[in-house]
């Protein structure tokens, strides 16, 4: 991660963990120890899921009450830390495992579950090489 985006991140982080809610939000979202993966990392992730048949717009309608509440509190994190891909407008959510994922490219592999995606998919490989 270059050292300015480093800062932003620092920064962002220490804003949110100011408050108990803002540490809940990145445990949930981030995973123990609330660090997002590098962009780098998330842009090959996200650019994997552009291309995937398993990408589906997100269906507002079919996300339960407190799916929505975490995904919205996420979401607000998310912009707070400048965490923006190219292309992640048409980031939807996935049929296989159902996250959302301009959210779930930012997750470090270590917190995710490989069982059951496609060998094309990001998570499955990542899975693979730790």
């Amino acid at each position: 991660m270059n050292s300015s985006l480093s800062q932003v991140v620092a920064r962002a982080v220490e804003r949110v963990k100011r408050t108990a809610s803002g540490a809940r939000i990145l445990a949930e979202w981030l995973g123990e120890g609330g660090k997002p993966v590098d962009r780098t990392v998330a842009q090959d992730r996200i650019d994997v899921c552009l291309r995937c048949v398993h990408n589906k717009p997100t269906q507002a309608a079919s996300i339960e009450k407190t799916v929505a509440e975490a995904i919205i509190e996420q979401e607000q994190v998310r912009n707070d830390m400048s965490m923006i891909l190219y292309g992640e407008g048409n980031a939807g959510t996935c049929d296989v495992c159902g996250c959302y994922l301009k959210l779930k490219v930012w997750v470090p592999i270590k917190h995710l579950d490989s069982s059951g995606m496609p060998d094309s998919c990001w998570i499955s490989r990542e899975s693979k090489s730790v």
